[in-house]
């Protein structure tokens, strides 16, 4: 039962993505974030909860997953807003399998986190469209650089977080797991 639950919400979960204005879409992609994480602040797998459910449910939340990925791939592609960009880069952190390598290649995601891919795969040089990327701009610099003020429940503690910080860390992430299969 759960795999189908899972099927049918990532399913209205990709509509709702493809279809939102930008507040629900990122209304949206917290929910499933946060449902596929079972509300914890720690990396899983996206069927962690649904293991043993068959392997065709199996296969088919895969596939709807990758779909998901997808989504947020291109999504970073055109937005401009640094934290929202940490959302996107927080919804790619996953506890990956090898068979999940092949969304993040074909999508171009690690391209796309450098700052050097804007979906144009016959580019031979630079635009002024890649000069203001926040992406390719957040590369190296300070961790201050598009920095995001985060309060916490009680508006206590402030941290201070960064876009150029959190993409090094999603970046590495990534790169590790891809090796971690590859060699």
């Amino acid at each position: 039962m759960k795999g189908l639950r899972r099927l049918a919400g990532l399913h209205e979960i990709n509509k709702i993505l493809l279809k939102s204005s930008d507040q629900e879409f990122y209304d949206a992609l917290e929910q499933i974030v946060a449902a596929l994480r079972a509300n914890k602040v720690k990396l899983c797998h996206y069927l962690t909860a649904v293991k043993g459910c068959g392997a065709r449910t199996e296969e088919k939340i895969r596939k709807l997953f990758h779909v998901t990925l997808a989504i947020i791939s291109k999504r970073m592609l055109y937005e401009k807003d640094p934290q929202r960009l940490c959302q996107l880069l927080n919804a790619l952190l996953w506890k990956y399998e090898s068979y999940d390598m092949e969304i993040l290649a074909r999508e171009q995601t690690i391209l796309i986190l450098s700052g050097d891919f804007d979906g144009d795969e016959e580019k031979t040089e630079l635009t002024m469209k890649d000069v203001f990327n926040p992406l390719r701009a957040a590369w190296g610099r300070e961790s201050n650089y598009f920095s995001i003020e985060c309060f916490d429940r009680n508006r206590k503690n402030e941290q201070k977080s960064s876009l150029s910080s959190r993409l090094s860390q999603c970046f590495d992430f990534l790169v590790s797991y891809i090796f971690k299969f590859t060699y």
